[in-house]
């Protein structure tokens, strides 16, 4: 059975959630690397949205010319009544980054067009109904 993922586009603030197959780690996914900076935290820039993204271990922070800011955070993830509080080192992975913890990996990858977001369970959690990821966004 091939690997399921969840797919948020942002930028402008703008989730759109699908399932898709996940590329591989360290693939050619992203059009644009990240910087790893001296204190464990990535940036990037994307000249086309004019935009600058910064990723470390609160989440990912993105800004606009003129300075406004977007902060997005996974918190949890599981089912509609058992959610499991999600962390874990940030890290690069080829073209991505990516934060394994809990059974869940979260992953950005930059694109010419903007940023994706995606997650791959490592397994399906116990129970039925639908898998929800909380994600918080200011």
């Amino acid at each position: 059975m091939p690997t399921r993922r969840l797919l948020a586009f942002l930028w402008p603030v703008t989730l759109a959630c699908s399932c898709a197959e996940a590329p591989a780690p360290g693939s050619a996914a992203a059009d644009d690397a990240f910087q790893d900076d001296a204190d464990g935290a990535f940036a990037t820039t994307l000249d086309a949205i004019r935009v600058d993204a910064r990723f470390d271990a609160d989440g990912a922070r993105f800004t606009d010319l003129r300075g406004d800011t977007v902060a997005v955070r996974t918190l949890a993830w599981g089912r509609d009544d058992a959610s499991t509080r999600f962390a874990g080192p940030l890290r690069q992975d080829g073209r991505r980054l990516v934060r394994s913890g809990s059974g869940l990996t979260e992953w950005w990858a930059s694109k010419s067009t903007g940023f994706e977001q995606g997650w791959t369970l490592d397994a399906p959690p116990a129970g039925d109904g639908p898998i929800v990821v909380t994600v918080q966004v200011d």
